[in-house]
């Protein structure tokens, strides 16, 4: 997400722009590709007792990593990035 901020701030455009635009470029595989691996982890949560904590552990913990880097991310880019 990092890199497309920066190079959509290379390209001269504003710092809510960027974030925006980059947000909305990013957005779709970010939730493609943890939505499919949840969907995939999904059947170890019923597999046994030995698999269930590994399956809740990576589902909590990807959902936690997309709200971080969708929503975190993009505040802390606006805050301490710099105009050009």
């Amino acid at each position: 997400v990092v890199g497309k901020y920066v190079e959509l701030h290379d390209a001269y455009m504003s710092v809510r722009e960027v974030v925006l635009r980059g947000g909305a470029m990013r957005l779709r595989p970010i939730l493609l590709t943890s939505i499919t691996t949840v969907v995939g982890i999904f059947p170890l949560l019923f597999a046994s007792d030995l698999w269930r904590p590994i399956g809740v552990a990576i589902i909590f913990g990807l959902s936690f990593a997309v709200v971080l880097t969708l929503a975190l991310v993009p505040v802390l880019y606006m805050k301490w990035c710099k105009e050009v």
